[in-house]
């Protein structure tokens, strides 16, 4: 993200987009400088500009036929039209509330997944669980109450629990855009603390052949990560290949090897995108291949052990670097299908139809405990998700109708049942004048077919829950952003009938039987200049599920930590921010923050558990001529608001660590030396449960290069 900090000043990142029905037009807008040409009466594609008023102009044959201005950001369509009243264009632009990262020119830490890819947004932080498992929290909140949205639909991997990261390569699109504070209307109940979505690509109008690829090399790991993206046009059709590749060995501390801790990954996607007359077709493919080791010592046999592993300097367990992955480890696979027909009527109405299929697949090789021989798997769940939606959307209205089926299939070790899940409903979003007010419901019915208990113990009956989650909202676009929402989002699976261990976490999880639907209030302030953001938000629901440490508990597959499920009233708030100071006209200096707090009342107030501590990060930047570079300190501080009934220890110290990188670009090359925590500092990590059995990792340097070629 260094680097499109480095060249755009503006932080809030806007775009434009629409149809036109001029042959071979070209979109010009000013004074960005930025363009796109549109194919047989297609679809145009601007992004990247920041918060003001611009001119745009349609171009054919080196001759102007239209012009208007636009204010950005645009809260309504614009129409555009030719003097002749003959041609139309439709221009359509996101309201000022999210913020856009941009993974393949972001260099600095490309071996990192999507969480990591996103901390440069104030009021992001993470959830791990060791090295390369890792979780966005958006605002204090994380797992299902963050939405993913890839492809046009939603992830459902999400439904198993906290312990694995989305399975998102962040390089299989242009940009990811993040939305702070709930989004239920239009991305689901799910959406709490905010939605993250990877836009359809958009390659409709490309010529010829054009590509880019990144190498990266890594010292801690000794690993490397490889991505290539091809693009281009063939007889009308656009199209995109894009894989990328990553290994890594043993990950090291500044004092020890963590063991188990490599990782090999291989992703890839594939889009075909077409337009004809005021038709719109893209299909999406995506796939994600990762196996992930996990740190041994988090894993113990006996309750003895436990003990002794928590209080140990040094983990029980202690290795010398390797590439081979042994147990405990995650093979996760995940592949979406995704298509989207789009119609662009005579009277400007816009129809989408998006349909698509997701399959994924966990599996979990056991170290210890009975599932240690013959294949190792202790755990393989399997969930197929099929998806529906259509969408009418014309002058201030947005109607959306949707139907979704899930069907997960587990084997070997209990820990999640198999379940059928239906969903559907519908949702209507109005735009009067600096207003948007929508609402939305969606009922949903889950069918058990084996519910056990207890680890080993029997099945019970057939059993069906029916949840109906509902959600209303309304924004103020002024000088100052106001959002008020209301929504109930439906427990998962997880949280209603876990019972089982997770690898990653080193934690058994214990759902509740006798959830219901958690309804939460919300209301958020922001603004966002050039300059500045910052976001202020308050939650409060009387029902809250929320998971808390439990007592270590001694099961088939040996010892481990607890993680509980319980339902009280709770609130929390948010308070998130970034300042730019220009020093001089090619330096820089930033701060961001955010801090959260929280309570649960069960029945007494208490601090509401895992929440992150106050985060403080300084960067200075600066540029001259090709070469650009940053420094960054990040503080963060200890949480000192924590329950012991929560927690084994005492949160850990605070700790500080500093980071660097230093780029040159020179035509289509651009090459960026890159570290982290480069005092190789000894700290623990929190809220990561890894730190109850080790220190993070040390000192890590990157040397990454990333080139562009063919025709533009």
């Amino acid at each position: 993200m260094a680097w499109l900090y480095a060249q755009d000043t503006c932080q809030a990142i806007y775009e434009i987009a629409g149809y036109t029905e001029w042959d071979g037009a070209v979109i010009e807008v000013t004074p960005s400088g930025r363009y796109d040409t549109v194919d047989a009466n297609g679809f145009f594609h601007i992004h990247g500009l920041c918060r003001g008023a611009y001119k745009v102009r349609v171009w054919v044959e080196g001759h102007q036929v239209a012009e208007t201005w636009v204010e950005v950001p645009q809260n309504s369509p614009l129409i555009i039209e030719n003097p002749d009243s003959l041609h139309v264009i439709v221009i359509k632009e996101h309201l000022p509330r999210a913020f856009h990262v941009m993974p393949f020119r972001s260099l600095s830490i490309p071996e990192k997944g999507l969480a990591e890819q996103l901390t440069r947004v104030p009021g992001a932080a993470l959830s791990q669980a060791g090295p390369f498992i890792s979780k966005p929290i958006l605002e204090g909140l994380r797992g299902t109450r963050i939405c993913y949205w890839q492809g046009g639909q939603p992830l459902t991997s999400q439904q198993w629990g906290e312990d694995h990261a989305p399975e998102i390569d962040p390089f299989s699109t242009d940009e990811i855009e993040i939305k702070l504070g709930p989004s239920p209307v239009r991305h689901g109940t799910e959406a709490v603390g905010g939605v993250i979505i990877l836009p359809l690509p958009s390659v409709c109008c490309l010529k010829g052949i054009q590509g880019q690829f990144i190498l990266s090399g890594i010292e801690n790991g000794r690993g490397g990560l490889f991505g290539l993206r091809l693009q281009g046009g063939i007889k009308g059709w656009g199209y995109r290949l894009q894989g990328s590749f990553l290994k890594a060995g043993t990950l090291r501390t500044p004092l020890y090897y963590l063991t188990g801790t490599g990782t090999a990954q291989a992703h890839g996607s594939f889009t075909l995108h077409r337009l004809w007359e005021r038709w719109q077709l893209r299909l999406y493919y995506a796939q994600y291949n990762a196996q992930i080791g996990i740190f041994q010592g988090m894993h113990t046999g006996n309750l003895s052990d436990f003990q002794l592993a928590i209080n140990a300097v040094r983990p029980l367990v202690s290795s010398t670097f390797s590439y081979r992955l042994i147990p405990p480890y995650q093979h996760v696979e995940h592949e979406l299908l995704s298509s989207q027909i789009t119609y662009l009527t005579s009277n400007n109405a816009v129809w989408t139809l998006t349909a698509g299929r997701q399959y994924d697949r966990r599996r979990e090789y056991d170290l210890v405990g009975i599932y240690t021989g013959g294949t190792g798997i202790a755990l393989d769940l399997q969930l197929t998700s099929y998806f529906l939606q259509l969408t009418h959307e014309r002058q201030r209205w947005l109607f959306g109708a949707f139907y979704q089926y899930q069907r997960n299939y587990r084997q070997y070790a209990y820990f999640i049942p198999a379940y059928q899940r239906h969903q559907g409903g519908f949702f209507a979003i109005y735009h009067p004048s600096e207003w948007e007010i929508g609402f939305r419901v969606e009922p949903m019915r889950y069918e058990f077919r084996r519910v056990v208990l207890k680890e080993g113990g029997m099945p019970m009956e057939h059993i069906e829950r029916v949840f109906i989650p509902w959600a209303v909202e309304a924004t103020w676009v002024g000088k100052v952003r106001a959002h008020w929402s209301f929504l109930s989002r439906a427990p998962n699976p997880a949280e209603l009938y876990a019972y089982g261990y997770h690898q990653a976490q080193a934690a058994f999880y214990i759902g509740g039987n006798d959830l219901r639907t958690e309804p939460t209030f919300a209301f958020r302030l922001s603004q966002e200049r050039e300059d500045w953001a910052c976001g202020l938000s308050t939650y409060y629901s009387p029902a809250f599920i929320w998971e808390r440490l439990g007592e270590p508990i001694l099961s088939l597959r040996g010892a481990a930590l607890s993680l509980e499920y319980h339902q009280t009233p709770a609130a929390w708030l948010s308070i998130s921010g970034r300042w730019i100071k220009p020093l001089s006209s090619s330096v820089s200096w930033e701060v961001r923050g955010a801090y959260v707090w929280g309570n649960v009342y069960a029945p007494q107030p208490a601090p509401m558990p895992l929440l992150p501590p106050l985060i403080l990060v300084s960067t200075l930047r600066g540029r001259y001529k090709k070469w650009q570079a940053e420094v960054f300190w990040q503080q963060q501080f200890q949480q000192w608001r924590y329950s012991l009934t929560s927690e084994y220890l005492p949160p850990p110290k605070g700790y500080g660590l500093l980071g660097a990188e230093i780029g040159w670009q020179g035509g289509a090359w651009q090459v960026v030396v890159s570290g982290e925590n480069l005092l190789n500092h000894v700290y623990r990590a929190y809220p990561d449960l890894m730190r109850f059995f080790a220190i993070q990792m040390g000192r890590q340097v990157r040397l990454t290069v990333r080139y562009e070629f063919g025709s533009q």
